[in-house]
Formats: structure tokens, C-alpha cells, sequence
């Protein structure tokens, strides 16, 4: 459940971004905040990936290197 928190929070952070567009707050503002949240999102890909592989019953090889990848690309 600690990822649907971590989801959440990154839904109210993309509102907040919404808003300040609304506000038409700076663009350096805006801009912090949309890397606040591409942070947050790489962040919750990363845990998601590695407790993936860690509760995997069998060690597929294939699919851990493929993971990986992806990883990495963040």
C-alpha cells in the first residue's frame, strides 16, 4: 500500500502543477514542480521494479535483464 500512497501524493503534486498554470505562476515554479514529480515517478518505478524482482518465485533471467533496462533508461 506504501506505493499507492507514493501515487497519490504524485496525483496531488500534478493538481498543484495545474493549478499554478491556472494562477500563471512563473515558469520557473512550474518547472521546479514538474521535476519534482518526474523525480517522484522515477522513484516509484525503481521500487516497484526492484520488489518486483525480489518477490519473483523463480529468477527469470530474461525478464530481471529487461527490467534492468528499463531502469536504467530512467
Amino acid at each position: 500500500m506504501e506505493i499507492i500512497k507514493r501515487l497519490n501524493k504524485i496525483k496531488g503534486q500534478i493538481f498543484g502543477i495545474e493549478n499554478m498554470i491556472k494562477e500563471k505562476r512563473s515558469c520557473d515554479e512550474i518547472l521546479q514542480q514538474i521535476l519534482a514529480v518526474k523525480k517522484a515517478i522515477d522513484s516509484l518505478a525503481k521500487e516497484l521494479a526492484v520488489s518486483y524482482i525480489i518477490k519473483m518465485p523463480y529468477k527469470d533471467k530474461n525478464k530481471i535483464e529487461s527490467l534492468f533496462k528499463k531502469l536504467i533508461k530512467l
